[in-house]
């Protein structure tokens, strides 16, 4: 009889350790499925558009996966001061259309990706036609040429017109600049 009561209760811990063997594996597989690997680009948009000689900052985020994980960008990295890092400068130095992609491996070999498109425009070739001197008091129309919007600015850097052609007016001695 002792032998059948000490069967008995060897079984049920047997089952007991079974189930709860059972149990951690269904545990993890539901934390495996919710936790899927995912990867995205900050900026979130799709394309992003800078003028030679610029840069961007792009942030490369993930979640999900298991530790430990390895993230790395693909694609034009030339134009990139790190391929290796999660945030990154891409310097436009060159006009073109530029794809990149963020990739994440984690611990069990799961991989995410994002991706972005960089297209970088020629700076333009600005031209200003009219007179180089003026008198106080004079009145003198400035055409700009090269881009589509212009800014004037005075010598102190405010902002004193939008557009061509621009009529200014010194009531000083004074300096103009301009941007596109």
């Amino acid at each position: 009889m002792l032998l059948y009561v000490e069967n008995v209760i060897i079984n049920a811990k047997l089952r007991k350790m079974k189930l709860l063997r059972y149990l951690f594996i269904l545990v993890f597989m539901i934390e495996r499925i919710n936790a899927q690997l995912v990867a995205w680009i900050d900026p979130a948009d799709d394309t992003v558009f800078l003028c030679q000689n610029n840069t961007v900052t792009l942030h490369g985020f993930f979640n999900g996966g298991i530790p430990p994980y390895t993230f790395y960008w693909t694609g034009h990295i030339g134009f990139l001061d790190n391929p290796n890092a999660q945030t990154v400068v891409f310097t436009g130095s060159t006009p073109g259309n530029y794809r990149l992609w963020f990739n994440v491996i984690d611990g069990n070999n799961d991989r995410a990706k994002d991706s972005i498109v960089i297209v970088v425009k020629p700076k333009p070739i600005l031209s200003i036609t009219g007179p180089t001197v003026i008198c106080q008091g004079q009145t003198a129309t400035l055409i700009a040429s090269g881009a589509t919007t212009y800014f004037w600015f005075n010598e102190s850097g405010m902002l004193i017109g939008i557009g061509s052609p621009f009529q200014v007016s010194p009531t000083t001695t004074t300096c103009l600049l301009y941007t596109s």
